[in-house]
């Protein structure tokens, strides 16, 4: 990842860098994920997939815990891909254990980082 100016910048480097890596990108226009759309979503949200799995760098639901990522986790899932949360903070950490995922180090964009995966049932 190129140096940032400021910390705004992390999205918008974040999906560039990922674009460059193969990962297609997925914009909260509901046209992928019916529920990943601009009305759960703020515009500075993406995921982005490669193969079978869906990973989510960066979710800004516009209310928070009114279910909007539970809908894009069924969305994907029904998909039948695998979503993969990379560094989740915070609550989300929370959220993810309390629904049975559990990391595993990748190496995402050049840097080590710890993604999220659903525990197989």
């Amino acid at each position: 990842m190129q140096p940032l100016k400021s910390f705004a910048d992390f999205p918008n480097a974040f999906r560039r860098d990922m674009a460059a890596e193969g990962y297609s990108i997925i914009e909260p226009d509901g046209r992928v994920f019916q529920s990943f759309n601009l009305r759960n979503w703020f515009m500075d949200s993406f995921v982005a997939r490669k193969g079978d799995k869906v990973y989510v760098p960066l979710v800004h639901a516009r209310k928070p815990q009114h279910g909007a990522f539970s809908k894009l986790v069924h969305d994907i899932e029904d998909a039948g891909l695998t979503m993969a949360v990379i560094a989740p903070l915070g609550p989300m950490e929370t959220i993810l254990a309390n629904w049975l995922y559990e990391p595993k180090r990748e190496l995402i964009c050049g840097s080590i980082e710890d993604v999220w995966y659903a525990t197989p049932r």
